[in-house]
């Protein structure tokens, strides 16, 4: 079976091809118009027209080719993109089941292959759904994701604050060997690792109990071979590395604002990829640039505000 068997596929409205007549607006409030853009669901703009589709995926022609979204709300799709009319009725993730599928046939176009309805027809797609499809809760963010108003970054203002004052105490991690740990799924092992959130392995809380690091922490890796100068967050307890991690804590972090320090934070990477660690005195006297308070303090409410105005912020 191919997508043609049960999506009719056309190019999206041409008179939004030229869009300088248009009037963004800007309270977000509005009918959506879907472009070639990458996120936040392809949004070009909220604009007073005419709602044409609903329940339909685009399909990115130009731009970032193959860019796939399920749009189960009113909205307008420029030219710039292919939209998939369902033939049939499907649900939701049966939807977004079809648009993973589009998204991995992104590799034929990268040589200046036009994605088009009849090369976007013929992919090749499972006769029978899986079943596993509608058992599985799959999140897609909708029309409300993109609604807020991202709060401008004015970085000017900004001021260096040292590590030792941002985080009062710094503790290392004390967890042994993963061959001495007893395995389980109830705590984390967390590595020195820049992947997936430094996730090694999961433990069990009974008799590794001396090895527990409280969460809601920032923690250095300190040490490791490419590794070195990242920083995680972790939200909840966890079991560290002994040696190569440390945690930061602050009576003010929280999941937001934390996610915005991290960011700031691997800026500095770079002066540790050489095998020069992040210890001591290296690790407490490293200075970042953050918001700032009138006071000269960090303005940690600004930092949670920010991350809360970014698309997609309630799924943290």
């Amino acid at each position: 079976m191919i997508l043609s068997d049960i999506f009719e596929i056309e190019y999206g409205q041409r008179k939004y091809h030229d869009k300088s007549n248009l009037v963004r607006n800007a309270s977000n409030i509005g009918i959506p118009l879907i472009s070639s853009g990458g996120e936040e669901n392809g949004l070009y703009g909220f604009f007073n027209i005419d709602p044409q589709y609903k329940d339909v995926i685009s399909v990115a022609n130009t731009g970032t080719i193959c860019s796939a979204f399920y749009h189960d709300y009113s909205c307008c799709i420029d030219d710039n993109c292919l939209v998939l009319k369902p033939k049939k009725t499907f649900t939701k993730q049966e939807m977004l089941f079809f648009v993973m599928i589009i998204k991995q046939e992104k590799y034929k176009y990268l040589y200046g292959r036009q994605v088009t309805p009849k090369r976007l027809g013929e992919t090749k797609i499972p006769s029978d759904i899986p079943e596993y499809v509608n058992q599985i809760d799959i999140k897609e963010p909708s029309r409300n994701s993109a609604k807020k108003d991202t709060i401008n970054l004015d970085i000017k203002n900004w001021q260096f604050h040292e590590i030792k004052y941002l985080f009062p105490i710094i503790k290392p991690t004390k967890g042994s060997t993963t061959n001495e740990l007893r395995q389980g799924n109830e705590i984390p092992y967390i590595a020195a690792k820049k992947n997936g959130n430094g996730l090694d392995m999961m433990c069990s809380k009974e008799g590794n109990e001396q090895f527990i690091s409280e969460g809601n922490c920032i923690v250095f890796i300190q040490l490791g071979a490419g590794s070195a100068g990242y920083t995680l967050y972790q939200e909840k307890n966890f079991i560290g590395m002994n040696g190569k991690t440390s945690c930061g804590y602050n009576d003010k972090l929280n999941k937001y604002n934390a996610l915005f320090l991290v960011t700031v934070l691997d800026q500095e990477r770079p002066k540790f990829s050489f095998g020069r660690s992040w210890t001591g005195n290296r690790l407490t006297s490293t200075k970042i640039k953050l918001p700032t308070t009138p006071q000269g303090e960090p303005d940690w409410q600004f930092m949670e505000e920010y991350i809360k105005s970014l698309p997609y912020s309630s799924s943290l």
